[in-house]
């Protein structure tokens, strides 16, 4: 068996990170976040960790770089790691999940985190009262608009291997997450905490 590696996409506030931190918790399986890399280089900075803030930097380093480069820093540090599974959370671009398959091919595992109701979206950002959340749903929409034309994210939701939909409370969530490691890493599907 090779490295499982187990990634999510969605839009914003859709409960990617949500359904990441679940798998890392209650199974154990490390974490790397594309997310904390472009914040500590903004924190490098002194940069304001704001939604607008972090996508241009990841605008500027993608065009100074290349667009794999937050990726490829991914991947060496789950190369590295003697973890057999590891979650990655982050993903944005198709560039980013292809990345991914063409490494771990199908021990690259991607759900694409759906909500139907963007008003569900709406009350998660503003429960999460961080700076880089909208503040009102035209600002949600503005949000969706701009990571999808910096990132392409329905592109990379192309490669998902499933699909988990998240219109629901943290209950239901955590037993969809509990069958779909049934389904798909039964190597660890009883090793919950």
């Amino acid at each position: 068996m090779g490295k499982k590696v187990i990634g999510a996409v969605g839009k914003n506030a859709s409960g990617k990170d949500t359904v990441l931190d679940i798998l890392a918790k209650h199974y154990g399986v490390p974490l790397i976040s594309m997310g904390d890399i472009v914040r500590d280089i903004a924190r490098g900075k002194g940069i304001e960790p704001t939604r607008e803030n972090l996508n241009e930097i990841s605008r500027s380093h993608f065009e100074k770089h290349g667009p794999d480069y937050f990726i490829k820093m991914v991947i060496d540090r789950i190369d590295a790691s003697g973890a057999p599974f590891t979650v990655v959370a982050g993903i944005r671009t198709y560039l980013d999940a292809k990345n991914l398959r063409d490494r771990y091919g199908r021990d690259f595992l991607l759900i694409h985190v759906v909500v139907l109701d963007d008003s569900v979206r709406m009350r998660r950002a503003l429960g999460r009262g961080t700076l880089r959340d909208p503040k009102t749903m035209e600002e949600l929409h503005e949000h969706d608009a701009r990571e999808e034309r910096i990132f392409g994210i329905e592109k990379a939701a192309t490669l998902a291997t499933s699909t988990i939909a998240n219109d629901s409370g943290l209950a239901e969530l955590e037993e969809k997450i509990e069958r779909w490691v049934a389904e798909n890493l039964p190597e660890i599907a009883g090793e919950s905490e």
